[in-house]
């Protein structure tokens, strides 16, 4: 994880605040730190904006890299949901996409003989293809083939009895906070109530470049803004 204070002394030092006198407040900088964290998530997620015929996938995406995933991994969840008995399971609130979901089937539970235990992918449906799919005589859902799709703030899932299933995904990335308290007038980090960011150390420089762009733009400081373009262009 990124130490929040130390990307706050990062990019006090490259805004040379104490110095030139740049003012921007603690809340302002609380907030910068959670959009340059969704930001990050979002490139490495996979940018909508970089779609284009001929172009199956963004520069960055989830899929496209093992080193996509690696980053992603801070963010990734696995949980064991319940499916109630209309066969549905409630989506996660951090949830932003599903990496697995596997159904874990355990017979002969009676038997003297050690329980046989199975990990059965649950097969995700598109909307057009659904009914169609589940009123199927052929390849009708079962506990060995299961099925799903998905809806608003849940899945439905097709046997509806499977009991649970266990959801793999990525979350939405938590906020942080840098936290303080006041001695003499004067903000002072109080590690206890901050909240670091959740990414990897590598990727330290990527989000404090995040933050000083939009940084630069709201104190107009066109030389600090010519210093991050540099930072992006060499890819450091």
């Amino acid at each position: 994880m990124i130490n929040v204070n130390e990307i706050k002394l990062f990019i006090d030092f490259m805004a040379n605040k104490e110095q030139s006198g740049t003012a921007y407040s603690i809340d302002q900088l609380n907030n910068l730190f959670k959009t340059a964290s969704i930001d990050l998530f979002k490139q490495r997620y996979g940018l909508p904006e970089e779609y284009a015929p001929g172009m199956p996938l963004p520069r960055m995406s989830y899929e496209v890299t093992q080193k996509m995933k690696d980053d992603l991994r801070a963010c990734k969840e696995v949980e064991n949901i319940t499916v109630d008995s209309a066969g549905h399971m409630l989506l996660p609130l951090n949830y932003v996409h599903p990496t697995a979901i596997t159904y874990i089937k355990i017979t002969n539970q009676c038997c003297d003989n050690p329980p046989k235990i199975s990990y059965n992918d649950v097969d995700k449906i598109d909307d057009d293809k659904w009914a169609r799919r589940i009123s199927n005589s052929i390849k009708k859902p079962s506990k060995d083939f299961p099925v799903c799709n998905f809806l608003k703030d849940r899945i439905r899932i097709e046997p509806r009895d499977l009991g649970r299933v266990e959801f793999s995904y990525l979350r939405i990335p938590n906020t942080p906070v840098w936290a303080y308290t006041l001695v003499g007038g004067v903000e002072q980090y109080d590690p206890l109530n901050s909240v670091d960011f959740d990414w990897s150390e590598i990727l330290f420089t990527d989000i404090a470049k995040m933050i000083l762009g939009y940084l630069s733009i709201n104190l107009r400081d066109g030389e600090l803004a010519s210093a991050i373009d540099q930072y992006k262009i060499k890819g450091v």
